[in-house]
Order: structure tokens, then sequence, then C-alpha cells
């Protein structure tokens, strides 16, 4: 169980986090009838250019690898700057 949906347990259920270590994101989640995309970010000044290359893969990927499908969007929740310094890669 990922660490987002044990905290969540029994306050929404109609949240629920994934890990998605194969294939296209925007794929999984049509699958899944997943209609949003949330992701963390450390600050625009850390993460903002590969995470709007991500946008634009998740964007036009389902327009130009099909099937095709409305783009899902993609909210962006950036972190306390007192934690900048730690990345995903680190953990």
């Amino acid at each position: 169980m990922c660490c987002i949906s044990f905290f969540l347990r029994g306050v929404v259920d109609f949240v629920r986090a994934d890990a998605v270590v194969d294939g296209y994101i925007w794929r999984y989640a049509k699958a899944n009838n997943i209609s949003l995309f949330y992701r963390g970010i450390r600050s625009w000044e850390k993460d903002g250019g590969d995470e709007r290359a991500l946008q634009i893969l998740n964007t036009w990927g389902p327009m130009c690898l099909g099937p095709l499908v409305w783009p899902i969007p993609t909210h962006y929740l950036e972190g306390d700057p007192k934690y900048n310094h730690i990345s995903s890669t680190l953990i």
C-alpha cells in the first residue's frame, strides 16, 4: 500500500495513489479511469523544466499515439522550501 493511501485510509475514499513503473502513465490512467494527475515538486525553479516536459508528453501522447482520447489534467503540489534539498533520487 502506498504511504499516501495509508494516511488517507478512512478519511476519503475517492483518492488513490499508484506507482507506475512501466509504460506511459496516461495509458495506465485511462485504463484505470483516473481523471486527474497530482505531482509533487520541490519548486518550479528546481523541477519545473522536467515537469513541463512530462506534461507535454502526457498531453500529446494520447492524441498522437492513441487511442485518441482527451488528455488528463495535471496539478502540481509544491513542497515546503525548507525541504528543497531533498530529491526523490535521494530518498
